[in-house]
């Protein structure tokens, strides 16, 4: 049988909330003034149920309104009846009105937290270490990908491959607690992992030789020439549109990046 959210909210809590009678400002305080792993469940367990208290309440006022076009609707499409589905809308209508001004209410209530609430919080214990890693983006000091080109990106070793997942990991747990994570700074950001720190060391070894050099693209057989084509431009337009380092600068060189079809051939 599927649990509701409430009955899974009780399991994880244990059926207990020792915080439930602090208040937000006490709530928020508690993990810097305990900064155990028990309570660190204590308080997330805490905010999961104020946050649920939330969006049941928002979830309300969801529903009202579709409901009350439901009601519209109805009395569009079946004109002759008017007088009876004027009636409904005007019920749906006052539920929603109903809806809505409970959910005002929560912001007087304790135990009821908004996204916005529980987000400000992160922010304010985590922006000044994302800004910092930020700063050292701008400065192309953030990844050893920043500096690469096409081949150094190849050739790189597994350590500097590792060393910029774990930085990027890091990053993007960062960007979501401040909500920074669909600004165009940390989008741009994702895009250079997409293009240079996540592909796996397997698919750049197809392109090396037992010494770990680049293989000259003419002695790759016809498929692997394809992709290999395929793989170079697309990084390289990356590269271009973002107007990332170039340890190469192919991507900046039209006498280079223009391949002739003859040549990927």
């Amino acid at each position: 049988m599927t649990k509701t959210l409430q009955e899974s909210l009780n399991a994880f809590a244990g059926h207990a909330r020792p915080l439930r009678t602090l208040t937000k400002e006490q709530l928020f305080i508690y993990p810097a003034a305990d900064p155990s792993q028990e309570a660190g469940f204590k308080f997330t367990r805490e905010v999961m149920h104020r946050r649920a208290f939330h969006n049941a309440v928002a979830e309300a006022v969801t529903k009202a309104k579709e409901r009350l076009d439901e009601a519209h609707l109805k009395m569009v499409k079946n004109p002759d009846l008017h007088a009876p589905l004027e009636k409904q809308v005007n019920i749906r209508k006052r539920e929603l009105a109903i809806a809505q001004g409970q959910l005002a209410d929560l912001a007087n209530n304790p135990q009821a937290l908004s996204h916005e609430e529980v987000q400000a919080d992160y922010r304010r214990k985590h922006l000044p270490e994302y800004e910092a890693m930020i700063a050292k983006w701008h400065a192309l000091d953030l990844f050893d990908a920043q500096r690469f080109g096409w081949v150094a990106f190849l050739t790189c070793d597994r350590d500097t491959r590792r060393s910029d997942q774990q930085t990027f990991l890091a990053l993007q747990t960062l960007a979501a607690f401040c909500g920074e994570d669909r600004g165009p700074t940390f989008l741009e950001i994702n895009a250079m992992n997409a293009y240079r720190i996540s592909p796996r060391g397997a698919m750049r070894r197809r392109f090396l030789n037992e010494e770990g050099d680049l293989i000259t693209p003419a002695a790759l057989d016809a498929d692997l020439k394809k992709i290999y084509w395929e793989a170079w431009r697309a990084y390289n337009t990356a590269t271009f549109t973002h107007k990332w380092p170039d340890d190469s600068g192919a991507a900046y060189d039209e006498r280079i990046f223009k391949i002739t079809t003859h040549q990927e051939d």
